[in-house]
């Protein structure tokens, strides 16, 4: 159900399982910071049961992602 809250928001545009402290990572993309209380009020009270903790921080621009070295890729 969880999952597929996730898939079906169009805030958030990531899912990722976790190894350690967290067992999923959410990225998630708001106009304003009531947009993701919203988001973030109607996960908790719809998945109370699964959530135990959450922690959030805020970015303003991802300048670009890339996981391996362009030559690898080539």
């Amino acid at each position: 159900k969880f999952r597929n809250f996730c898939k079906s928001s169009p805030q958030i545009i990531e899912f990722t399982k976790a190894l350690g402290e967290w067992d999923v990572v959410l990225t998630v993309e708001t106009m304003n910071r009531d947009e993701f209380r919203k988001l973030y009020l109607t996960m908790r009270e719809r998945f109370e049961d699964i959530i135990a903790d959450y922690d959030n921080f805020r970015v303003f621009h991802v300048h670009k992602k890339q996981f391996l070295p362009q030559e690898a890729v080539e």
